[in-house]
């Protein structure tokens, strides 16, 4: 077993333990993360979630109710969303961002959406 010489400030750690620095010589080496990998730009993708049709909107029912008080009163329904940018690699698989969507963007549920590529 290597003793740490700096066990006395950072404890009785040693080379041993897997988050302990490593003991070479007496000397600590620090943990270099892996050599730089180059990445590609980020490509966008726009996620549009709606509420499936007969599922109860009270969000959209407010919006409406406040444009007709406002005196708009053009408009006869309201069915509010969320739009959701992402910035993937440009490798991204059309499957994962649909795991994406159906695993936490979306409550497949009572929501449905619909993925675009700009």
């Amino acid at each position: 077993m290597v003793r740490n010489p700096d066990s006395r400030i950072f404890g009785a750690a040693t080379a041993a333990h897997p988050l302990a620095p490593e003991v070479i010589r007496g000397h600590r080496r620090a943990h270099l993360p892996p050599p730089f990998q180059q990445r590609s730009a980020p490509m966008k993708v726009n996620v549009y979630v709606t509420l499936k049709p007969g599922v109860l909107d009270p969000q959209g029912k407010a919006i409406h109710h406040a444009l007709e008080g406002l005196g708009f009163g053009g408009v006869s329904d309201v069915r509010a969303g969320r739009f959701i940018e992402l910035d993937v690699a440009d490798g991204t698989s059309d499957a994962d961002l649909d795991a994406m969507c159906a695993k936490l963007l979306a409550n497949t549920v009572i929501e449905n959406y619909r993925i675009e590529r700009p």
